[in-house]
């Protein structure tokens, strides 16, 4: 198995169960203070086996146009193996995401093979809202680009669909307002 990333694991539940399932190391990007005694427990539970770090791997596209923030963008790639474009995947980033800018900035780096692409091929395992899955599934007034840019660039596959309560901060369902012309 490649170097393996979960984004913003929170509590660490889906990393418990991937660890369980045979994953042989995990790189934990967290931001929030809070789920740091939760995640250090886990780490002694299995130890040698999870990489806790203190970023926000979501916001990495910041790092590569900020001169002073560049070393920290190389510094979350300082273990990781190069690979060939052609060869297998070099690294699996598992994650939710809440808002479209992380897919933009894959998109930009698939183009580009700059940024999380600079050392090949990437596999992600998200988690996505209702309204970000429209944007890039489904043409929609708006997200033109970024539809045919999805479609074109990833081969993807749907799992399934997860409850919103599942999500901490909880998911509000998007109310549609209604237009009336007089």
């Amino acid at each position: 198995m490649s170097y393996v990333v979960e984004l913003n694991p929170g509590y660490g539940l889906l990393t418990k169960d991937l660890l369980e399932a045979g994953v042989n190391c995990i790189h934990l990007y967290e931001n929030r203070n809070i789920f740091y005694s939760e995640l250090y427990n886990l780490q002694k539970i299995f130890p040698n086996r999870i990489i806790i770090s203190k970023a926000n791997f979501l916001k990495v596209s910041k790092l590569l146009y900020i001169p002073d923030k560049l070393k920290d963008f190389n510094e979350l790639f300082n273990n990781v193996p190069k690979r060939k474009w052609e060869e297998e995947s070099y690294m699996q980033i598992i994650g939710t995401l809440i808002n479209s800018q992380f897919i933009r900035h894959i998109i930009l780096s698939i183009i580009f093979q700059t940024g999380i692409m600079i050392n090949g091929r990437v596999i992600f395992y998200f988690a996505l809202s209702p309204y970000i899955w429209h944007k890039l599934a489904y043409q929609g007034k708006g997200s033109l680009i970024t539809y045919v840019m999805f479609n074109t660039l990833f081969n993807y596959k749907v799992f399934g669909t997860l409850d919103r309560k599942g999500f901490l901060p909880w998911q509000k369902k998007r109310k549609l307002r209604k237009i009336i012309n007089m």
